[in-house]
């Protein structure tokens, strides 16, 4: 996915099935502090929704930033690390439905 500089972007998903992806608090505030990590150089978080077994999240992105290409690779990474660091799935195939291009 492409993102232009200074627009608002809706971005979702679910677990694969409708599994779940949160399993405990920590779960929750491990996936925002890699948001935070990974995201935030590139956009504005305006506001996010995490339940059980999907997410959404509405950004705008920075303007001004020239790389947003890195804004995909961090929304890749924070569903990514979420999926090795947590411990209680018991599934072997892919926890998300589908992966940003």
């Amino acid at each position: 996915m492409n993102f232009n500089g200074g627009t608002v972007y809706h971005i979702y998903n679910r677990g694969n099935n409708s599994q779940q992806i949160f399993f405990n608090n920590d779960n929750y505030l491990f996936f925002l502090r890699k948001l935070k990590k990974e995201l935030l150089p590139f956009c504005n978080l305006l506001c996010y929704c995490l339940m059980p077994n999907h997410f959404h999240l509405m950004i705008v992105t920075n303007e001004h930033n020239n790389d947003l290409n890195l804004l995909n690779k961090g929304i890749r990474s924070s569903t990514k690390i979420l999926y090795t660091s947590n411990k209680q799935s018991t599934s072997e195939n892919r926890v998300f439905v589908s992966t940003t291009n």
